[in-house]
């Protein structure tokens, strides 16, 4: 028997009482559905059901036999966590944001382990038919979180999203055409034996394009560089990708793996490599890069940080007539912005606390200043960007 008490307006589990006859009469294999919050453990199912479904809880099924149920249960005033004392059970057994009768099946997991525990709550983002691209989260420190968007074009978990320092973590956007799915994937980390690797999460697609969530590195500098698989082989469709969440907190550890389908793609490509580019001429240590054509393009949708007084374009998304592409950062905690595109964009590159930053208008837009500069519909944008500056490159040779 489970009591409960109300604590900070929430019902939250303050003691378990196990009495033989509910345990013994059941079937051999007892599972438990154990439900929490940030705060405490709110539900503990002997039946297996989780009750409780909505966003910000967290999910933990517990295997036991039923005549050796050993639980190991922790209490400040109420339950904050209920796991197995069994040793026979799996080492490893986390809390999901995802209501599981099983844990997900993954062949291969990346795990950069800092600390002497494993991390205790994993997400689960699925890739399916009506996901339209993946946001990735990216720090100094290397991969945060993820999320994927559908066809309104925001997160699916928008209020999830954004990390407890915006300012420290750049969101880098991959848009997916139609019929588009990502067949493999590697994590590019530093090759060496430190507590800080940088993971970067690459992706490959159906359609032989790739991007690297994570900072660029010159060509110079790749021998310093591994890939690690996250599909062996063969190449698969991707159904979903597992990762601990770090948006929230201080861990190193990274802990990724992906599920997919059973039925090869074809062979593993081997691990693509950024283009090569000239690093800005700039005091920042570390870049993010981003590249399109104008030519072709039709609609414009603009990230605007309207926050700050220079009132800088952080990102745009460009449409095309079959497909996007991402530049600079994808962030719906700025204003959007949205334009057809029927008459020629200007740009204006500035400095703020010495930080480069960057403003883009449309169709000839009022705001036009005479040191505004005019992109040729040829040129090649090349936009490079952290999570607080940015700074554009037109190339139109």
């Amino acid at each position: 028997m489970v009591r409960y008490s109300n604590f900070l307006g929430h019902r939250y589990a303050t003691s378990i009482a196990l009495q033989e006859d509910t345990v013994v009469k059941r079937q051999n294999v007892l599972s438990i559905a154990v439900t929490r919050d940030e705060v405490g453990i709110l539900d503990i199912n002997f039946q297996g059901h989780f009750r409780y479904s909505r966003p910000g809880l967290w999910y933990r099924l517990i295997q036991a036999e039923a005549d050796k149920l050993e639980l190991c249960i922790c209490t400040k005033n109420i339950i904050v966590d209920v796991e197995s004392a069994n040793t026979r059970e799996p080492f490893w057994n986390p809390y999901w944001d995802c209501q599981f009768s099983s844990q997900p099946k993954v062949s291969t997991w990346y795990f950069h382990k800092t600390e002497p525990s494993l991390p205790q709550r994993m997400r689960y983002v699925g890739l399916n038919d009506d996901t339209q691209g993946i946001i990735v989260g990216c720090g100094h420190e290397g991969f945060v979180h993820l999320e994927t968007y559908g066809h309104s074009g925001k997160p699916y978990n928008y209020s999830q999203t954004w990390s407890a320092f915006p300012d420290r973590v750049a969101y880098i956007c991959f848009p997916l055409s139609k019929g588009e799915v990502i067949t493999a994937a590697w994590i590019r980390e530093l090759d060496n034996d430190l507590s800080i690797r940088q993971p970067a999460l690459v992706v490959n697609t159906s359609l032989e394009r790739t991007c690297t969530f994570g900072n660029y590195v010159p060509r110079e500098n790749e021998h310093l560089y591994r890939y690690e698989p996250l599909v062996k082989q063969n190449a698969y469709r991707i159904t979903g990708i597992c990762y601990n969440n770090k948006a929230t907190g201080s861990s190193l550890q990274t802990k990724i793996g992906i599920t997919h389908e059973e039925k090869p793609a074809g062979p593993l490509p081997s691990p693509p490599r950024q283009a090569a580019y000239t690093l800005p001429n700039h005091w920042i240590p570390q870049w993010y890069v981003s590249s399109a054509c104008l030519s072709g393009v039709t609609h414009v949708r603009m990230f605007i940080n309207n926050k700050t007084s220079h009132k800088p374009t952080v990102g745009m998304l460009l449409s095309y007539e079959n497909h996007q592409i991402s530049l600079g950062q994808y962030r719906f905690d700025c204003d959007v912005e949205d334009f057809d595109l029927t008459g020629p964009m200007y740009f204006f590159c500035g400095d703020m606390e010495l930080r480069p930053y960057v403003k883009v208008i449309c169709n000839d837009g009022e705001e036009k200043k005479p040191d505004w500069k005019e992109i040729p519909r040829t040129a090649r944008l090349v936009w490079w960007f952290t999570a607080i500056c940015s700074q554009l490159d037109v190339l139109t040779t």
